[in-house]
Order: C-alpha cells, then sequence, then structure tokens
C-alpha cells in the first residue's frame, strides 16, 4: 500500500538569500529554466523572468509599484513564488526577477542583478497560492531540514500549505528588508513586524 505523507509547511515561507548561488558565466535568458546549486540546500531550479529598469528620477517606492503586479501576475499564473534583489546604480534602480519555481519559497542571489548595478539590500517578491498544493522537487529541497527530520519523503506526498497573498511571513521578516507585490498593492517592511506599511500610490498632478 502506497504510504502518505502530508506535511503543512510554514504558511507564506517566503524568501531567503542564497549567496553563492552557481550561475552560468553567460547567464540566463528569460523563461530559461537551469539547474543551480545552492549552498546549504541543494539543486534548484531558476527561471529567470524579467529585468526592469527605473525610469530617471523614478523612486524605488514607484518602481516597486509599476513592476509588482508582474510578480503578482505570475504566481497567480502558475502558483510559484517570484522574487529578485533590488538594486542600484546610484541614478536608477533595477531588478532581475526570477522563481525557484516553488510554491513556498524564493532564493534571492545578490549576484542576480543588472549590469553596473549593485544589491541596495532591499527585495521584492510575491507569494504564490493562498490554498494547499502537492510539493515539488523545489518545495523538497527547500524544506531539507523538516523533512529529514521526518526521515526523509522519498515514499511520501507532501502537501505545503497555502499562503497569505497580501502579508508578510516571519521567514519574510528575517530574510530582511524588502517589498511584497500583493493582489492589492504593494506592502514594505524594514525587517520586523511593526515596520510594515502600505506603498502609496503616487498622487496625480494636475
Amino acid at each position: 500500500m502506497r504510504k502518505f505523507l502530508a506535511v503543512l509547511a510554514f504558511l507564506a515561507c517566503g524568501q531567503a538569500w542564497a549567496n553563492g548561488g552557481s550561475i552560468p558565466p553567460s547567464g540566463i535568458e528569460p523563461g530559461e529554466v537551469q539547474r543551480l546549486q545552492v549552498p546549504g540546500i541543494g539543486r534548484l531550479d531558476y527561471q529567470r523572468l524579467f529585468e526592469a529598469l527605473s525610469d530617471p528620477g523614478e523612486s524605488l517606492d514607484a518602481f516597486v509599484l509599476r513592476i509588482s503586479p508582474r510578480l503578482r501576475a505570475y504566481s497567480d499564473e502558475t502558483g510559484f513564488e517570484a522574487c529578485g534583489v533590488l538594486a542600484t546604480n546610484g541614478e536608477r534602480f533595477g531588478v532581475v526577477v526570477g522563481s525557484n519555481r516553488a510554491h513556498i519559497a524564493c532564493a534571492n542571489f545578490d549576484s542576480f542583478t543588472p549590469t553596473g548595478m549593485t544589491p541596495t539590500g532591499q527585495t521584492i517578491h510575491s507569494h504564490g497560492k493562498d490554498r494547499p498544493s502537492r510539493a515539488n522537487k523545489n518545495d523538497l529541497a527547500l524544506m531539507g531540514q523538516q523533512l529529514a527530520a521526518l526521515g526523509g519523503a522519498g515514499k511520501a506526498m507532501v502537501t505545503v500549505a497555502g499562503q497569505a497573498l497580501d502579508a508578510f511571513s516571519s521567514t519574510d521578516f528575517h530574510g530582511g528588508p524588502g517589498y511584497l507585490a500583493t493582489p492589492a498593492g504593494v506592502l514594505h517592511q524594514q525587517g520586523h513586524p511593526n515596520s510594515v506599511r502600505h506603498v502609496p500610490q503616487p498622487s496625480l498632478s494636475n
């Protein structure tokens, strides 16, 4: 008889920094899926979704407001998280947005930034589904420590809990400052729950 094991992951497990991930020297083209070695996690899919740059004079908040619907649309369509490291060259902002094709988390690579830009120390991401999903190989890799404690999941069907699409998780706060693309707008936090703010839409000038 087949063995089934249900495991509920943390709600909105969220994003994590994965410094030192290996990326091919030629880079990754948008839409292409690569398998990357992530220290402490193992091999994960990485799909580069798009690269975006701010307009001249555009603030970081305004830039994030403009691109966040693209992250949310990807997550709505696939159920996977999307994320990127916000970067700057001192005059403009930029980001390379990708996904690990996982429902529970998205690993940020500080080396994945637009050419000539350096990380700001802040990220942007979107959460996956708000209902349970069957875990895939990327979810299992990201849940490695939990599964190891349960004796592995070689014969198990693992279910991950749905995420809150409009709220940061404890993992998000632990990962440091950043933005969350939600169905109703953008949230920002500075590393702790008391710092959460709604990013306001820019006022229209007459």
